[in-house]
């Protein structure tokens, strides 16, 4: 199932960090992971932000040039440097290793190349 992203209305997603309201720049995002009911952002600067609201209600307002991995993992494809489509991975530029499930490895591999 491929989800079709809206064009941004802006350059940043705004999000409730706790009681206070932040626009995080979509370049500034690596990847995002579901907890439950919360999704934590993990920011080029290295900082985790979670937030109150689910994976799936952030899938709606991303951009293109986002793609889900995974049931609870969201990557920005610019930090994607290596696929690995045995082991199902994505290595990013941070050298972090994110899951891709098997329904979804076609779907990763048609974003990165487009």
């Amino acid at each position: 199932m491929t989800t079709l992203h809206t064009p941004p209305t802006s350059l940043a997603l705004p999000i409730w960090i706790s009681d206070r309201r932040e626009k995080i720049p979509f370049e500034q995002i690596v990847w995002l992971q579901s907890s439950r009911n919360y999704t934590v952002f993990l920011l080029l600067d290295g900082r985790k932000v979670m937030t109150a609201k689910t994976l799936g209600e952030y899938e709606k307002k991303l951009p293109e040039g986002f793609v889900r991995v995974h049931r609870s993992s969201i990557v920005n494809c610019e930090y994607i440097v290596q696929l690995n489509r045995v082991q199902r991975m994505c290595i990013l530029k941070n050298g972090q290793s994110i899951r891709i499930s098997g329904r979804r490895l076609s779907n990763v591999i048609l974003s990165l190349m487009g």
